[in-house]
Order: structure tokens, then C-alpha cells, then sequence
């Protein structure tokens, strides 16, 4: 089954293995695609792999040296060649995971999303969907929104999130802002991209997601999600040496009714997961 093809929302893939993002550092200090880059995201579709979900690129112009950049039109012919690369090999298909991030200091400062005005958040809005729209000139076939491992968006999914307006408190209000971009994002690009979320199974930290409020609050998101019809979930960060987490990843498949990517839970367990 592993090998054999397999479509879910107008994307054909070719078997079911999937490269998940993992940041390179080959990009330029400033952003920029570079030849080793490509080469290395065709070796790995060279190899088999079906899907490609190439690592974090950033949306916003803060700095952040050697990781990819789509905050501005001058990264778009770059990331085009990579995905033309890619989409040399037959039945490739090459994702991009879209990231934002808050402002940190070695000092010590660390910005929190209580912090954020609501131009700020607008703006967060903004700029994802900027990037989605380079994204499809680009000619990428999907996108994920990171939405975990401290990123933005996943501050503001925590229970962690004191916010005491519309984008925080609430189940509902902490979803808001990834809702806001999804609604905004399909209408840019249309019924048949492909989109979806990377979301925390642990936040790695005491009070965050890792506790029994968070798993009923994890289920109702995949049915808000699913109601949306967001097209793909991916739940990485989490132990999955227990019981309790394997049974979370077992329950998103039962409740979001598209494809679900779980990282971390061994060939035995992988085998009994529905594909």
C-alpha cells in the first residue's frame, strides 16, 4: 500500500511517502534558491519520493540568514526554477511549507502574540497571503501553514495564548487567525490547491498543548477544519512513545476526513493506520 498511488483533492501522487520540511541552511544569507538546493530536492525526487514538502519559508522580511524567503516577488523566479527542477522527474509533486515568526532578541526578549496589535495580526494575514499567491506562480502544487514548533501560529493555537480579544481565550478564538488565512487564501487561489496546517501534538512545554484540555480541543479543530475543507493535516511535534499520544494520531485520522501525515510512530504502528 505504501507504494501505490494515490489522489486526494485533485493531486495525484504516485505512492504515499512524503518528504517532510527540514531546514537546509543551503539558501543565500539573504533567501535567495540556490543550485545546491535544487540539487538537493531532485536527488530526493530522483529517489521515489512521491510528494515533496520542502522546508519553512519564511513570509516576512525579518531577519533570519539562510533560510528560504517569499516575502517579496524577487525570491519568486528562484523558487520557480526549483519547482520546474523537481517537476522533471516523473510524477513528482513539490510542496512548500509557509512560516512566521515573532521577533526574538539574545538578549533575551522574545515577542508573544498578546503583544500584537490587531494591525499586526492583519498584517500576519496579509502577509501569508501574499505568499500563497507567489507560491502558485511558482509552481508549487501545495501548501502547508506551520503552525507548530513555536511558530506564530501556533502561539496562538496554545493554551498558552492570553489573548483577551477575538484571537484568544476560546477554542474558537485561538483558531481565528489560521481560519482567517485559509478563507482568505482559498479565494485567492481557487478550489483546487491544495492546502493545509502543521499543528503541535506537544507544545514541550508546562501548560501548553501536551494536557486533557488540549485533546477535546484538538478534535473540534479538525471537525472546523474539516468543515472548511482544508485539505491536509500534518501533527509532527508530539511523544509518541505512549499510548495516549499514538491514540491522539489514530483519533485525527478518524475525524478529519482528509489525509493526515504522523510523524514518529514506527512501521508497526503506521501499518494499522488507514491509508
Amino acid at each position: 500500500m505504501l507504494f501505490e498511488p494515490f489522489e486526494f483533492s485533485g493531486m495525484r501522487l504516485k505512492n504515499h511517502v512524503v518528504s517532510v520540511p527540514v531546514v537546509s541552511n543551503l539558501a543565500t544569507e539573504d533567501g535567495f534558491v540556490t543550485d545546491n538546493l535544487i540539487d538537493r530536492y531532485t536527488r530526493i525526487a530522483g529517489g521515489g519520493i512521491g510528494w515533496i514538502i520542502i522546508e519553512d519559508v519564511v513570509v516576512i522580511s525579518r531577519k533570519s540568514p539562510y533560510n528560504l524567503r517569499i516575502w517579496d516577488d524577487q525570491f519568486t523566479p528562484g523558487l520557480k526554477r526549483l519547482t520546474e527542477a523537481v517537476h522533471k522527474v516523473p510524477g513528482a509533486k513539490i510542496g512548500i511549507q509557509l512560516g512566521h515568526f515573532l521577533k526574538i532578541s539574545m538578549k533575551g526578549y522574545r515577542q508573544k502574540v498578546e503583544d500584537l496589535a490587531k494591525e499586526d495580526i492583519n498584517q500576519i494575514i496579509e502577509d501569508h497571503l501574499q505568499a500563497a499567491i507567489r507560491v502558485e506562480k511558482a509552481g508549487f502544487d501545495s501548501i502547508e501553514w506551520d503552525a507548530e514548533s513555536c511558530m506564530t501560529l501556533s502561539q496562538f493555537l496554545s493554551l498558552l495564548n492570553k489573548r483577551t480579544d477575538e484571537y484568544g481565550g476560546s477554542l474558537e478564538n485561538r483558531l481565528r487567525i489560521v481560519m482567517e488565512i485559509y478563507e482568505v487564501t482559498r479565494k485567492a487561489l481557487g478550489k483546487g490547491f491544495v492546502l493545509g496546517v502543521r499543528i503541535n501534538g506537544d507544545d514541550l512545554v508546562m501548560g501548553g498543548e501536551y494536557t486533557p484540555p488540549f485533546y477535546g480541543d484538538l478534535n473540534e479543530a479538525c471537525c472546523r477544519w474539516n468543515r472548511l475543507s482544508i485539505n491536509l493535516l500534518r501533527r509532527p511535534m508530539g511523544r509518541c512513545t505512549t499510548s495516549k499520544t499514538r491514540r491522539t494520531s489514530f483519533g485525527l485520522y478518524r475525524l478529519f476526513r482528509a489525509p493526515v501525515l504522523a510523524q514518529g510512530l514506527g512501521p508497526r504502528w503506521c501499518k494499522r493506520l488507514p491509508c
